[in-house]
């Protein structure tokens, strides 16, 4: 098996100077350098910090192939960098200095043999201290540019957060100026908004009591009042929290420039411009050493010499202990820099977040100031959609008209037959000939019928009209007695004409204006109804929002019960309608039909149906299977359906019996099959509620022959569902 290429990558400890040769394949990962320095070091994977000499982050979870792990790479602790005071150095990075005496020249001269002896040993000693020197300076010359590595990360990093936080200074000005403009246009708005006057249909019981009411003492607008209020103080607070981020910044910047001056520790800096001249001594005095060794009466000079190279050794030795104060101090300092800069890059990530929820109330604010047209326009689209309502009511009532007479002389037509020739047949002869066609009921859709009547704006502009006329009419009696003077006040008959002719203009300008006015008037708060729905998550409008769930839960009830009842009612106001034109159509031509009803037994059948209405709602309160049931527009299996049976004369050609439709939102088809049996008092169900077990989808096919008709009333192709119940329950 081949073995995997390996690079060396140089390490150096910041904290000591020295030097470190890692083996690690060329596709290792940060991780395993890490575990590696770990044993070398001594400093666990936690507290290694590395950074190569460009200033950049050598940074785990990525591949040492990266570019930006090029070597070397020094490795800081930091333990030692957040601690008080540097740690003290271990004594096997102190070399060990024994002093030397220095014999007297007796004892030198007697034995010469020795004194060549001690003459070697001291030139030794002197080349050992110069190696030494050397050495550490060459450590310290690596714990300098350690420390320039660490400031040009620092460097970098307070460059890229200048970048940033110059480009939010820029985006936080424009929104500044920006929402200074909302609050300025917004006031403008909430004045104008003082001067229109709500309708008494959207106010409620307390309009009628309090008189006129002004849009801006309504709750949705008080409520926007709130809003802005609240965004004001945030913003004002936003504004001030910022300023201090500016002079935190600038402050930082400047203590930055003066703590990150480290000339002296340059290569041409003091520091080792110092050391660079002790090493010239040392290598001087070496070469003296070297010289005075040949000679053994040389002795007192080498010692001498050898005394001089110790002193300098040790000023080598603490410089190096003063780099490493220094060092552990700069360090420090750095990391309080960089601390400082993640703190402020993290206050503008909370301002952004700020930004972005105040954007949102903004965005409600920027209404404002076109809410009291946009209400105006409101009004004036409310009353065009009555007006379309009753139109169309209007041509569905005499459709429906047209429709029933063409019903009643074909009836006529079909029993004079009947009394001529059907009599005669027998029924099994000719099928169907005795059937007479149904009358039809037409209904109007529920659309348009939650919309305010406005019938204040009506009225008042009615009584604004008729103070006009009565203007108008004392102008004209004036003018008459004017005419009555005679030919002198023939000038003044004309100019009171004029005038006359122009208040009437002048009137009837007001009265438009006047009627457009309260329509708009009544369309802004009607728009502004469903505003009352947006979501306000500020605390201060916690309790007002709570309060208007509650008020719209309770009046959605109503509405629920109403609109139940209504329908019922509708549908049997219908079938009344029916029954009295057949009826009349049956005394005329002296059938046997039924007499059309009076108006009190209409209304007591309406009484009649209202209690079944009350009865059907109690029992969808108490039945388990209601707070279930869908609406459609489709249906599975499972779901909790409501059939209503259904008049025949309501499906035209329908050729069922009983019929039971589904209760949808839709204009989809529904049936019950097959239909529930009779029930107590052998009346047929009214309504219908279960669950659905069995689905069939089904196809109107071709009827027999043109003009016959299809199941359910339905054209051909039309798709339709029969379903069939379980858990059924049934209202009469």
């Amino acid at each position: 098996m081949e073995e995997q290429p390996k690079r060396v990558w140089t390490i150096h400890s910041a904290d000591t100077g020295k030097s470190f040769e890692i083996h690690l394949e060329n596709e290792g990962t940060v991780e395993q350098l890490q575990t590696v320095l770990a044993e070398v070091c001594g400093v666990s994977v936690a507290s290694q910090v590395l950074i190569n000499e460009s200033g950049i982050n050598v940074r785990s979870g990525m591949r040492l192939t990266s570019p930006r792990h090029e070597s070397p790479i020094f490795v800081f602790n930091l333990q030692t960098i957040t601690a008080s005071e540097p740690p003290r150095r271990r004594s096997m990075d102190m070399p060990v200095l024994t002093e030397t005496k220095i014999p007297d020249a007796a004892s030198q001269l007697d034995d010469s043999d020795k004194g060549a002896q001690l003459a070697k040993m001291l030139q030794a000693r002197a080349d050992e201290m110069c190696d030494t020197t050397k050495q550490n300076i060459a450590e310290q010359a690596i714990m300098a540019r350690a420390l320039m590595s660490a400031r040009s990360n620092l460097v970098g990093h307070a460059a890229h957060f200048c970048k940033k936080f110059t480009a939010f200074n820029e985006e936080l000005g424009n929104c500044f100026n920006k929402y200074d403009q909302i609050l300025a246009s917004c006031d403008t708005g909430f004045e104008a908004l003082e001067k229109v006057t709500l309708p008494l249909e959207l106010v409620g019981g307390e309009g009628s009591q309090m008189g006129t009411v002004s849009m801006s003492e309504s709750t949705v607008v008080q409520n926007m009042q709130s809003i802005r209020s609240y965004v004001a103080g945030a913003l004002q607070q936003l504004k001030g929290r910022f300023t201090e981020l500016s002079v935190m910044n600038m402050e930082t910047s400047a203590r930055l420039e003066v703590d990150m001056d480290m000339s002296e520790l340059e290569p041409k800096g003091s520091h080792f411009v110092k050391l660079e001249e002790q090493v010239g001594e040392m290598q001087q005095l070496q070469a003296s050493q070297h010289s005075l060794a040949e000679n053994v009466q040389n002795l007192p000079t080498m010692y001498s010499n050898d005394a001089k190279l110790g002193k300098t050794l040790r000023l080598v030795l603490l410089s190096q202990e003063a780099l490493h104060h220094e060092a552990h101090t700069r360090m420090r300092c750095i990391s309080g820099h960089q601390s400082q800069i993640q703190k402020m890059a993290k206050s503008i990530s909370g301002y952004k977040d700020s930004l972005r929820s105040l954007d949102r109330y903004f965005g409600e604010l920027e209404h404002v100031p076109h809410m009291s047209i946009a209400f105006q326009a409101g009004v004036t689209e409310v009353h065009r959609r009555v007006q379309f309502r009753e139109a169309y009511s209007s041509q569905v009532a005499q459709c429906t008209v047209k429709i029933n007479d063409l019903v009643e002389r074909e009836v006529k037509v079909r029993k004079a037959f009947s009394n001529t020739h059907g009599k005669h047949l027998p029924p099994m002869l000719i099928p169907g000939l005795n059937e007479m066609p149904p009358a039809i009921d037409i209904e109007v859709p529920w659309f348009d019928c939650d919309l305010p009547r406005l019938e204040s704006l009506s009225a008042r502009g009615e009584g604004e009209a008729a103070r006009g006329e009565g203007e108008a009419a004392r102008g004209e009696g004036e003018a008459a007695r004017g005419e009555g003077d005679g030919e002198q006040g023939l000038d003044q008959v004309s100019d009171l004409k004029q005038a006359l002719e122009t208040i009437r203009q002048e009137r009837d300008a007001i009265q438009q204006s006047t009627l457009e006015l309260h329509w708009k008037v009544s369309t802004q708060e009607a728009a502004m109804k469903s505003m009352d729905d947006l979501k306000l998550n500020n605390t201060s409008l916690e309790l007002q929002l709570n309060d208007t769930k509650s008020n719209l839960a309770r009046a959605m009830a109503a509405l629920e019960a109403r609109t139940a009842t209504l329908n019922e009612i509708r549908q049997l106001v219908g079938m009344s309608v029916s029954a009295h034109s057949v009826g009349a159509s049956d005394c005329s031509s002296g059938t046997s039909y039924s007499e059309s009803q009076h108006d009190s037994g209409l209304l007591d059948l309406l009484r009649a149906q209202k209690a079944v209405a009350a009865e059907v709602l109690q029992a969808r309160e108490t039945t388990g299977l209601a707070s279930a049931v869908r609406m459609g527009p489709e249906f599975n299996v499972g779901d909790v359906a409501m059939f209503l049976r259904r008049r025949s004369s309501q499906l035209v050609g329908c050729t069922e019996t009983e019929v039971y439709q589904a209760v949808t939102q839709g204009d989809t088809h529904w049936f019950l099959h097959p239909v529930p049996s009779v029930g107590m008092g052998g009346e047929k169900p009214r309504l219908v509620i279960g669950e659905l077990v069995e689905v069939h989808q089904m196809e109107a096919g071709a009827p027999p022959e043109q003009g016959d008709p299809t199941p359910f009333g339905l054209r051909e192709g039309e798709e339709y569902h029969c379903v069939k119940l379980a858990n059924v329950k049934t209202f009469t």
